[in-house]
């Protein structure tokens, strides 16, 4: 996949406006799976999206980095640390979708915590 059409599958993502109702929580994950940082771009946080990006893309490079140079050099021990970097791909990955799953759950939290607090009148013996 080139850097261009990243970019541009990027731009297409509608991030739901914060007074919207829920985003989908599915098509976070599936867009934080596909595209590093996409769940985060989808739900409008795209300073996020970019450390995310940057946080499994070095990893995969680097990866791809080693897994070259044991093909070239036929060291073991090339692969072998192509496959720790691999591993930490997988777990940041992991880690986006994670995050994309939370962020949609909670979606408008804050909100309706207000909400609730309005509606709910402590007793004057719990008042501070």
């Amino acid at each position: 996949m080139s850097i261009a059409a990243l970019l541009l599958g990027l731009l297409l993502l509608q991030a739901p406006a914060p007074d919207s109702a829920r985003p989908s929580v599915g098509r976070a994950v599936l867009l934080a799976g596909i595209v590093p940082g996409g769940g985060a771009f989808y739900l409008g946080k795209p300073l996020k999206g970019l450390v995310l990006a940057g946080i499994e893309l070095v990893p995969l490079g680097l990866a791809t980095y080693h897994y070259q140079r044991y093909h070239t050099l036929n060291d073991r021990t090339e692969l072998q640390t192509a496959f720790g970097w691999f591993i930490l791909f997988v777990g940041t990955k992991l880690f986006s979708m994670a995050d994309s799953y939370v962020t949609a759950k909670l979606w408008g939290f804050r909100e309706a915590q207000r909400l609730v607090e309005q509606d709910v009148q402590l007793p004057d013996s719990l008042k501070p």
